[in-house]
């Protein structure tokens, strides 16, 4: 007679677990098959990456072109300058940046009065987030605005 928790009651168990068990080429196939999965997600992401980068790279471009038709003065003044305040703009109002007078005046003004301070970048990433409908800074009372408040007031409204 058989008892629940006898030896042959153990042993049919122990050959339950073993034919449940995966075979080591079972492991083996399914850690293979994660890992190509993994590779291709990795594999994706840095494809969409790169992509994004190279997108980034020819707006940027054509956004600079762009300004620099629509106000051909910029072209006399200091091309590393002009760059370095462009690339401000276009890293914190991308969509700024993207309308040709708009960016020409920042950069002309930056050249003016070359500080671009914690409340120049507060200004463009307010308009930014108007512009665009997302979150934003509330607007700096009075006291603390940029020079560059007035160039952007009205602009996203």
């Amino acid at each position: 007679m058989d008892r629940p928790f006898g030896a042959s009651a153990l042993e049919k168990w122990a050959d339950v677990v073993k034919e449940a068990a995966p075979s080591p080429s079972g492991i083996g196939r399914a850690l293979q098959t994660a890992g190509i999965i993994a590779g291709a997600t990795v594999g994706a992401d840095a494809l969409y990456n790169l992509g994004r980068k190279a997108l980034n790279a020819a707006r940027f471009s054509q956004d600079y072109k762009n300004m620099l038709d629509s106000s051909p003065d910029l072209r006399e003044q200091d091309s590393k300058k002009v760059m370095e305040r462009f690339r401000v703009l276009h890293t914190f109002g991308p969509n700024i940046a993207r309308e040709p007078v708009v960016a020409a005046g920042f950069v002309k003004q930056t050249l003016e009065y070359p500080a671009i301070t914690p409340a120049v970048l507060k200004d463009i990433v307010d308009v930014e987030g108007r512009s665009s409908g997302g979150s934003s800074f509330a607007p700096s009372p009075g006291k603390g605005q940029s020079a560059i408040t007035g160039a952007f007031r009205g602009l996203a409204d």
